[in-house]
């Protein structure tokens, strides 16, 4: 009985143009089909209990879950969430623009005040400095008046200084002029010396104007801030400087530092 090389053998001294594969392929196609059929009856009505233990597993979570948000909510002391909405309710009274305009009407007033304060000293050392440069030394009056006043009110110098000092800069035409920025506002204009008005000039486009990035941009010679990474390359180098100086530093180390610095000049 010949086998399957033979066969195999024989079919190969056939000549290409003369065989055929097509019940090789509807074998194969066959095969294929019952396979796919059988894949999906399997998978739809069949031997599927891992879907019924991810239904199951599905519905406890859900239960669990549930139980564990009433008794959340029954352990919710109720007094203690009516005293954080009434919080949220004043904050939300705070931060209404009612609010802020009565926080910013108060802080007017303060500012008034401190100019007051200012221009009180103003017409007290206009009229008794001299006096009191005769009597103790020429520039000298001044702070003895200072020095007198602060140790009856409870301050310190520094702080009569720097009201009479603001006052005397700002005259009242000008804070009428400027009477949009505040006391702390103006005091940090001032730092400009004699350019305080182009920077709040700038700054009536950019309001509110926090103090601190007036001060930051006076600082900058009134430029942009330079980027972060400016910043920390100028750390680099200065601490590229300080090591190429150390003479201590390991020779490779400091050569490095050397031949940067260099670089850079």
């Amino acid at each position: 009985m010949p086998g399957i090389f033979d066969r195999l053998k024989k079919r190969t001294e056939t000549p290409i143009e003369h065989r055929s594969y097509g019940g090789v392929y509807l074998w194969l196609s066959a095969f294929l089909f019952v396979g796919t059929m059988w894949s999906v009856i399997d998978e739809v009505s069949t031997r599927r209990p891992w879907k019924e233990y991810q239904e199951r597993y599905l519905t406890m979570s859900e239960e669990g879950w549930k139980n564990r948000l009433i008794e959340t909510r029954a352990a919710i002391d109720s007094s203690a969430l009516l005293e954080l909405f009434s919080a949220r309710d004043s904050l939300g009274r705070l931060f209404s623009s009612a609010g802020v305009e009565a926080a910013l009407k108060s802080l007017n007033d303060i500012d008034h005040r401190q100019f007051e304060v200012g221009d009180y000293l103003i017409a007290v050392v206009d009229e008794l400095a001299p006096n009191y440069d005769a009597i103790i030394g020429k520039g000298r009056g001044r702070a003895w008046i200072f020095g007198h006043i602060a140790s009856r009110i409870g301050v310190v110098p520094a702080t009569l200084r720097d009201r009479e000092g603001l006052a005397r800069f700002y005259p009242p035409d000008l804070r009428r002029e400027w009477d949009m920025y505040s006391y702390h506002q103006l005091r940090a204009f001032k730092a400009a010396g004699a350019r305080w008005r182009e920077h709040a000039s700038y700054w009536l486009d950019h309001l509110p104007a926090p103090v601190y990035q007036i001060r930051k941009r006076i600082k900058d010679n009134g430029e942009l801030s330079p980027p972060e990474w400016a910043r920390r390359w100028e750390l680099v180098l200065s601490l590229c400087r300080r090591i190429a100086e150390d003479e201590e530093a390991p020779q490779q180390v400091r050569g490095a530092c050397i031949a940067l610095v260099n670089t850079i000049i």
